[in-house]
């Protein structure tokens, strides 16, 4: 018989059950001699659980983790513990509870270790490893005592060592069992644009065209009322064209960044901008920019300043971005160090995140295009009191309830979520699935109805090695994944084959400071995980760290500094999808696409009469329109000659002024010898040439 073993219990093993492995049991020979396979190692049990007893060892006063199937009780007797689920419960019929089955041998001497196969998965081969059945998700305390046996039917010993069924609350867990088939087949949704009242191709688009792609431009009539309604008294209403200028100029102060603002509107070599003459106005406009009239304050929501923006801009996102197959949920957040909701005036809801780079301000919950990166949703966290009220809040809490108003639009698409520990949990992916989605996700606290005890006892100790379950639970099938790196992660997903998949590389560097690459195994549901869980992370980086317009509108207005975040993400939008759809040797770093985005909205033509604009060039990159509906169109010389740059002598500076300055542009009409100078470097060499032709050669 075996026994049942407690708290205070005397146990013991071999000596030889301390001994490395492949050692040559050299512990336990130096120790004790010829009797190293005889001698016995006593302790006394500090906690059981129902696989487990942490016991501490007489000959060294160390305490050790062992299996029960490892340990004999003081009198010889085996000690086996196994979680029985309702139906190995009910098979030999047995109240359902945690008990510890007897052995069927009567000889205690005779009665070996006991071993329950689990099918553990490496990524480099599948094999078994003992194990024991679990029926709980908590550690439970077995009660001390050594005398208690229990008599079984003959079939039960054939049961328990079957059977792998965990029971987790209402959810019973297969351990070890593996999904070979995917779920997820359906990859038509790819990140593509819908561009609005234009016919023009993609790659014919310049910076600014992209960025008007992700920027309210539909109500910019509403945006130019509330903002003059904020103006002074008897000053010049805001027009488009300041309006959009006024952003361009706030993009451009990223790239040059002074201490001080109007350092910016100098007259001196260093100064950003020489004409002084809009400085006061362009501070003017900022001052003024709202979103909301005056009297929505009346309404009582502390978010009306900033509502307004968000909503026609993630309205905007959305009908001009349909995103690819997979989304990505996660935390980003707003900076500021200002006034809170203690102060007058102050941001409703100050959050702090210790992990975050930028941890103190607003946090916002977003979800973005796992394969573009580009934002197409956000939520405020408005402050406790508030987000109760919320869609689904008090249905399901809030992680799941946040996912499901985050994906709302495409709810019924058969798109994957993925999403942190903060939105994962077994609730959230049996609801998104209930709506048509699927979920991939990473589970640490919201372990309700998850096996994650359970998966990391069960875990080897190899980097790669793995572990899988799978439940159904209201008819939506789970799978469960316990993957070991630095430390065992755990994940929950409705899609994804346990299957091995790509290695994940980790860079390394030797003793000698050599970098080198180190792979570790996976399986495919981890690597489907990982290929979109940081997509919102890289985008907030872009943002915070590349363009940093945050710390360039320096205000303490916390509704300004939502506005300079917004228009961050705009910005940082517009850049992934300027470079999603363009060849290598195309795409732009960030530093030049900005460069190239501010001077086009400080240079825009919004609002101007035909007659005051000035003479600029259509640049025109793969459309091929005829020849005789074109005037004098500019034409980059690289895309002539099919290499990355290319550069010439401008024929109005050389015979015009008498300089030998390089141009990157043809006149198309006039063929590839007509090279000349863009507008965008200040020169007029186009505008001359429209007015005078091709002038001749100067004379020695």
């Amino acid at each position: 018989m075996a026994a049942i073993i407690g708290k205070g219990d005397r146990v013991y093993v071999f000596a030889t059950y301390f001994d490395t492995p492949n050692s040559g049991n050299a512990w336990s020979r130096s120790l004790f001699g010829s009797s190293y396979d005889t001698t016995k190692c006593n302790g006394t049990v500090i906690k059981v659980t129902c696989s487990c007893a942490t016991v501490l060892w007489d000959i060294d006063k160390n305490t050790t983790r062992c299996l029960l199937k490892d340990l004999f009780s003081s009198d010889g007797r085996a000690v086996i513990a196994v979680g029985v689920t309702p139906a190995a419960s009910a098979a030999i019929g047995l109240p359902r509870q945690l008990i510890s089955p007897a052995t069927l041998s009567d000889d205690a001497q005779k009665s070996k270790r006991r071993k329950t196969t689990v099918q553990l998965t490496s990524a480099e081969n599948s094999s078994s490893s003992s194990s024991s059945d679990e029926s709980n998700d908590e550690d439970e305390d077995l009660d001390s005592g050594s005398n208690n046996i229990i008599d079984l039917p003959a079939d039960a010993e054939e049961i328990y060592n079957n059977s792998n069924l965990v029971l987790v609350n209402d959810t019973e867990w297969d351990i070890g069992k593996h999904v070979n088939i995917d779920q997820f087949k359906d990859h038509q949704y790819k990140p593509r644009f819908h561009l609005l009242n234009t016919n023009r191709e993609i790659l014919s688009l310049n910076e600014m065209d992209f960025w008007l792609i992700f920027s309210p431009i539909d109500d910019i009539n509403h945006i130019l009322v509330c903002s003059n309604a904020h103006l002074r008294d008897r000053r010049k209403p805001i027009s488009r064209h300041e309006f959009f200028k006024s952003i361009g100029i706030l993009y451009a102060m990223s790239i040059n960044m002074l201490a001080v603002r109007r350092n910016y509107w100098s007259t001196e070599t260093d100064g950003l901008f020489p004409a002084s003459a809009f400085g006061s106005r362009f501070e003017e406009i900022l001052m003024a920019m709202a979103f909301a009239m005056p009297e929505d304050k009346r309404n009582g929501d502390r978010w009306y300043q900033v509502r307004p923006l968000i909503n026609m801009s993630v309205t905007h996102w959305r009908q001009s971005f349909p995103p690819g197959f997979k989304l990505t949920v996660d935390e980003s957040m707003f900076a500021w160090y200002g006034k809170g909701n203690y102060r007058e005036n102050g941001m409703p809801a100050v959050m702090k995140i210790k992990r975050k780079p930028k941890g103190v301000g607003c946090e916002v919950k977003t979800i973005c295009d796992s394969t573009s990166r580009i934002m197409i949703g956000l939520e405020i966290n408005e402050g406790k009191e508030e987000m109760k009220n919320k869609k689904w809040q008090k249905d399901f809490g809030a992680g799941t309830a946040t996912t499901l108003r985050l994906t709302e639009p495409w709810h019924g698409t058969g798109r994957i979520v993925v999403g942190d520990s903060w939105f994962s949990s077994v609730k959230t992916s049996i609801q998104l699935k209930e709506r048509g989605l699927y979920f991939l996700g990473m589970v640490k606290t919201a372990y309700r109805n998850y096996p994650l005890k359970q998966t990391v006892l069960r875990s080897l100790k190899e980097k790669g090695s793995f572990i899988s379950a799978t439940a159904s639970s209201e008819n939506v099938d789970l799978i469960c994944v316990g993957w070991r790196d630095r430390k065992v992660h755990t994940f929950v997903g409705t899609c994804s084959p346990t299957l091995p998949g790509k290695p994940c590389t980790k860079k390394r560097y030797d003793d000698d400071g050599k970098p080198y690459t180190k792979e570790v195994a996976r399986p495919k549901l981890v690597e489907d995980y990982f290929m979109g869980a940081p997509a919102i992370d890289i985008h907030n980086h872009i943002r915070q760290d590349g363009l940093a317009l945050e710390t360039v509108w320096q205000t303490q207005q916390w509704h300004h500094r939502m506005f300079a975040c917004i228009f961050g993400i705009m910005e940082t939008n517009a850049f992934l999808a300027y470079n999603l759809h363009r060849p290598a040797l195309e795409k732009k770093s960030h530093t030049d696409f900005t460069k190239a985005l501010a001077l086009q909205l400080i240079k825009n033509q919004f609002g101007l009469p035909p007659e005051t604009r000035p003479a600029e060039p259509l640049l025109i990159d793969e459309v091929n329109l005829p020849v005789e509906v074109i005037s004098h169109v500019l034409v980059n010389l690289s895309k002539e000659d099919e290499r990355k740059q290319v550069q010439r002598k401008c024929l109005i500076c050389s015979r015009v002024h008498g300089k030998q300055m390089k141009a990157s542009y043809f006149c198309k009409k006039c063929g590839p010898n007509a090279v000349m100078c863009s507008p965008q470097t200040g020169r007029n060499c186009f505008e001359y040439h429209i007015k005078n032709g091709i002038p001749l050669r100067r004379k020695n």
